[in-house]
């Protein structure tokens, strides 16, 4: 047997498959594993994450990628470290929030940070540690077509994807994208938003200049049981407005992007209602589809624009 013949048994009975396009040709740079689409940096470690140690004081934020997880992870490490804002100002993002799958900054580095730890992550709940419902986890959702939208302007970035947007839409759609589907990941939360260590939170509310992000601040606070003066609430607002992140390094992706790439993250580009500039009526069409079918009679919904706009 032929050692990519022998690869591909071992991979399947890993429960590893490919991630494959409508003519089965393996898609670049993702696998499958147990109905999920991941970065294919994940391969080696999918059989670790449930049997990851979990510790009660752990701090988890959860999203689906390009739910703009970055602002929520300042609020919370400003929130949960009593606002060491000069930490925050010249370390990175990435060191004071492991990003849990990733190999070399997440699982392998977790086991030796000292307690409290804050963690990353954008796997779906079926693939965490059962262990997570004794440690908080705050989830972070996103309306899907800005979500689109930003997922787009990354994978273009990391290369990922080299078609046009309408044909990232259908991979959205058809769950072809990194950490799909889309719908399962944000329902699985929203299912057990009741629990008491879970806070279901929306990018929407917390986006300065749209609907509540000084309740969603104050909303955070008192679920890690902090306390926050007003100096504090207005250091917080001030350091997480649109316009430092934008401009803030520490929340950068030049460690995965690399040097070279000139491109700043989209982070927080135009906030709400972004994909406006991007969906003509037949994406616009499919995504509400797709919300309509998937998400009917869960009692979630999401706000499409910024605060002055009803329509969608």
């Amino acid at each position: 047997m032929g050692l990519l013949a022998s690869s591909k048994i071992k991979r399947r009975l890993a429960g590893i498959e490919n991630v494959e396009d409508g003519a089965w040709n393996p898609i670049k740079h993702y696998i499958q594993f147990k109905g999920v689409v991941l970065p294919q940096f994940t391969e080696n470690n999918v059989h670790k994450f449930e049997t990851f140690e979990v510790r009660t004081d752990d701090v988890w934020v959860v999203s689906f990628p390009r739910s703009e997880t970055e602002w929520i992870q300042e609020v919370v490490f400003l929130i949960n470290s009593n606002m060491d804002i000069e930490k925050a100002k010249t370390v990175s993002i990435d060191d004071r929030f492991p990003y849990f799958e990733y190999p070399t900054l997440g699982l392998d580095a977790l086991a030796t940070i000292p307690s409290p730890r804050m963690i990353k992550t954008h796997l779906p709940l079926k693939l965490l540690p059962e262990e997570i419902r004794k440690s908080k986890v705050i989830y972070v959702a996103r309306n899907p077509k800005d979500t689109v939208v930003s997922n787009y302007h990354f994978c273009k970035q990391l290369k990922t994807f080299d078609r046009n947007f309408n044909s990232f839409v259908k991979a959205f759609i058809s769950n072809k994208v990194g950490y799909a589907p889309w719908w399962q990941h944000v329902l699985e939360f929203w299912k057990i938003r009741h629990n008491p260590n879970v806070l279901f939170i929306t990018y929407e509310d917390l986006c300065d200049g749209n609907y509540d992000m000084e309740g969603s601040i104050r909303k955070i606070s008192q679920f890690l049981d902090k306390e926050l003066t007003n100096k504090d609430l207005n250091m917080l607002l001030s350091h997480c407005s649109s316009e430092n992140m934008k401009n803030n390094k520490q929340v950068s992706y030049k460690w995965h992007l690399g040097e070279e790439n000139n491109e700043q993250s989209d982070i927080m580009k135009d906030g709400v209602g972004d994909w406006r500039k991007y969906f003509d009526d037949e994406p616009n069409y499919q995504i509400n589809k797709l919300v309509a079918h998937k998400l009917a009679n869960s009692g979630l919904s999401f706000k499409y624009d910024k605060k002055d706009k009803k329509d969608r």
